[in-house]
């Protein structure tokens, strides 16, 4: 069986660290949306209404 991907150099991940502001931002804009398709997935009838980031994380409220 070959391999799926050629072979090549491994590309370099960049990691945010959250102690960079944007980044942080972008963390917890991302994670809220990951939270919304947890609950819609275990909750199918959950109604996603509102989740932005705040200061200290990130909500959601669901109907």
């Amino acid at each position: 069986m070959s391999n799926a991907l050629p072979n090549e150099q491994p590309e370099k991940i960049y990691l945010p660290r959250t102690s960079e502001s944007e980044s942080l931002k972008k963390i917890r804009h991302t994670t809220s949306h990951v939270m919304a398709m947890a609950v819609q997935k275990l909750f199918p009838e959950a109604q996603v209404t509102i989740g932005p980031w705040i200061e200290n994380g990130f909500y959601y409220d669901f109907d």
